[in-house]
């Protein structure tokens, strides 16, 4: 069931959440977002396929964030293409294993990537991987032995539409060398998750030809995947946990399957959304901090948000969030709970900008903004733990433990201190068994009433490496 609530530019959700108008921030397609130089504040990473009112088309670009209240964007560029070479991807991941964030790309059907040199000023060696490639990549360990593989749709040859869901096995060299595997015809878009909760990475992929699925990992040595239906709904593909039960859900377009409880693994398909468009990108996060996982949609010229109910089978309240009479809104990304989006040009075929919607939702006393759910990680990595509080109420330290769920604590990680009251920890996780229902919990250290736990659950795996970039904390401390 959904209401209709419809407010332009800017929105209230319960009363507790409210997105500001919409901010440009220049030409770009895509958006991803990372810690790109390593300064604590989350950077924007896109290619700039159809170009800007400033940027010449054809190029990899990076936006480095300022840390202002409100940030200000400078452009750097990381790939230039002049001419009519398309690029379609840029991902951002450490892909060598020495700490620095590099950027994989597909251009003209190239798939290549950026080793970043981690200088003060940031420069990029280009290195071509292979041909063939279609546009949507992502990275992770799949096998776990510690080096960060790719995972795309790729080209059975240049000539032709249909592309084979293909990971590429990184050997662990300097610079790293990469083995193509195909694990099955026929794909669009992809994305992972541990779906089975066995500890493996297991795949997704999303086509009009087989609809959405997810393929099973049976951990073995050389890798092998057994396919499984969770629905006939085709588009973007994205695995969140939406609902409280610690296992990854499924968004495709404006389709979501919500993954059941118990061992075996069974997922319920609805349409949140009443678009009827493939093209409906989606993506999830807690954005009226009420502790249930929302959805962001896009549709045309429309961005939705879908306020969750917070049951197990949720339901939605929808809301629009902006109506563009200026081109179609495309490829929604969070930033902890700020929008990056695409907004293609009525008056330039071809061009666009990126738009920043900032969430002005009242602070809880105490936050984590970093891990927020559904990432990856593995024993003995470092992560980043970031943390805000109210001053007034909750002080300017707090104590940082890992938990299972809400209800057992697993770890004491350390204690954080910072007079503005929001900082970025860099912790080692301990030796933990794997699991997928751990969360991060701050506490304040003068008021213990005031705590936070991460918004969903994340996974910690024994061995291997998680491919999830410096992501996850707002736009500005």
């Amino acid at each position: 069931m959904w209401t209709m609530a419809t407010v332009l530019l800017t929105i209230a959700v319960r009363g507790e959440i409210t997105f500001g108008d919409a901010r440009e921030m220049d030409g770009g397609f895509n958006p991803r977002l990372a810690d790109l130089n390593g300064d604590g504040n989350l950077d924007v990473i896109c290619p700039s396929i159809f170009g800007g009112t400033s940027i010449p088309d054809h190029r990899v670009v990076w936006f480095e964030n300022d840390g202002e209240l409100p940030p200000s964007f400078t452009r750097h560029t990381i790939l230039e293409e002049l001419g009519t070479t398309d690029i379609d991807t840029a991902h951002p991941t450490d892909l060598d294993g020495d700490g620095d964030i590099d950027i994989i790309s597909v251009r003209k059907k190239e798939l290549e990537w950026h080793e970043s040199d981690g200088g003060q000023i940031l420069s990029f060696q280009s290195r071509k991987i292979v041909e063939g490639v279609a546009g949507d990549v992502t990275a992770v360990d799949l096998n776990r032995d510690g080096d960060i593989d790719i995972v795309c749709s790729r080209y059975e040859d240049l000539g032709s539409d249909e592309a084979n869901l293909t990971w590429f096995e990184n050997n662990g060299g300097q610079p790293p060398g990469f083995n193509s595997n195909v694990v099955s015809n026929l794909t669009s878009y992809v994305d992972f998750s541990d779906v089975d909760g066995d500890g493996d990475i297991d795949l997704l992929s999303s086509s009009g030809n087989e609809g959405s699925v997810w393929r099973e990992n049976d951990g073995s040595a050389t890798l092998g995947f057994t396919r499984h239906l969770v629905s006939d709904d085709f588009g973007p593909i994205e695995a969140k946990t939406i609902n409280d039960n610690a296992y990854p859900d499924i968004i495709a377009a404006q389709f979501l399957s919500i993954r059941g409880n118990g061992t075996e693994v069974s997922f319920s398909s609805e349409k949140f959304s009443p678009s009827n468009s493939e093209l409906a990108y989606s993506t999830a996060g807690d954005l009226d901090l009420d502790e249930d996982v929302d959805i962001i949609n896009c549709d045309a010229g429309v961005l939705y948000c879908y306020e969750s109910n917070g049951s197990l089978m949720p339901t939605f309240e929808e809301h629009i969030i902006d109506l563009s009479t200026q081109g179609q809104l495309r490829t929604p990304t969070l930033g902890d709970l700020d929008i990056v989006i695409f907004r293609s040009s009525v008056a330039r075929a071809g061009s666009g900008i990126l738009l920043w919607y900032e969430n002005l939702a009242l602070p809880k006393p105490v936050s984590i903004l970093n891990p927020n759910g559904t990432e990856t990680f593995a024993n003995g990595q470092s992560i980043q733990v970031a943390w805000r509080t109210g001053i007034e109420t909750a002080g300017t330290a707090v104590g940082l433990g890992l938990w299972r769920d809400r209800d057992e604590k697993a770890a004491q990680l350390a204690d954080a201190w910072n007079p503005e009251g929001h900082g970025v920890e860099t912790i080692v996780l301990p030796a933990l068994p794997t699991r997928r229902d751990y969360r991060i919990r701050a506490v304040s250290l003068w008021n213990p009433e005031f705590f936070d736990f991460s918004d969903a659950p994340f996974s910690i795996l024994q061995g291997g490496r998680a491919g999830v970039p410096r992501v996850g904390w707002r736009l500005y401390p």
